[in-house]
């Protein structure tokens, strides 16, 4: 896989194919007792009875630069007035209470990012091409935190929902993410993350691909499932 084809998508669930899972049972949303649907259902204050069909897939396009989409499954919801509703999810699932959200090239981040500073663009090659900020001077993590700032909310939103990258479409753009069968919105990951001084931060954990260094920069984040009981 090419550097400008990495998706930036969580690995943790791929093997047990969680969000096939989910389209399974959401498919047979009637009869379903899986939490997920519950607690989907309770969380966006639908009640069941007011449902006449869902639509769900796991067939979502691929990004025009090759790589996966954040979007694991989508959602058509139709009403028994006629109203539809599009959920659009990231499904995570694991044990442990951070897993990989985001991995891209240095350079990826400085164009979605806007960064224009050149000593900040040499610290996003630096940290890729030593694959963490252990060597990245106090000055140096101080500027590279500064310059982070007034981006914190587009870095959010591209890393969790997968919007600001160039030919999106919406379909490919997040508006829930379910971890371990319960649903959050971006707000809620967004009031937790602003709370979090790690990441320069950010409140991501910012570390290098499991292949290797000097080809990406890994973004880590949380569960929230397992913050927020």
């Amino acid at each position: 896989m090419s550097n400008t084809s990495v998706s930036g998508r969580s690995d943790s669930h791929r093997g047990l194919k969680y969000e096939e899972t989910l389209r399974d049972e959401f498919d047979k949303f009637r009869s379903s007792n899986h939490s997920a649907v519950n607690n989907l259902f309770h969380f966006l204050n639908i009640n069941k009875t007011d449902i006449s069909r869902i639509n769900s897939t796991t067939n979502i396009p691929p990004l025009s630069s090759g790589g996966s989409a954040k979007t694991d499954l989508i959602l058509n919801i139709k009403f028994n007035n006629g109203a539809q509703k599009k959920i659009k999810i990231s499904a995570k699932q694991s044990t442990k209470n951070q897993v990989s959200f985001h991995e891209y090239p240095a350079k990826t981040f400085i164009d979605v990012l806007g960064i224009q500073d050149s000593r900040t663009i040499d610290l996003f090659y630096k940290h890729q091409n030593e694959g963490s900020a252990k060597n990245f001077l106090p000055t140096e993590k101080e500027h590279f935190k500064r310059s982070l700032e007034p981006k914190k909310l587009i870095l959010w939103e591209w890393a969790l929902l997968g919007k600001h990258h160039t030919g999106t479409s919406e379909d490919q753009i997040v508006n829930t993410i379910i971890c371990n069968d319960k649903p959050f919105s971006f707000e809620d990951y967004k009031r937790f993350l602003m709370g979090k001084k790690s990441g320069f931060g950010t409140g991501f954990a910012w570390t290098r691909q499991s292949r290797g260094t000097g080809k990406t920069i890994q973004l880590k984040g949380p569960v929230l499932s397992f913050y927020q009981k």
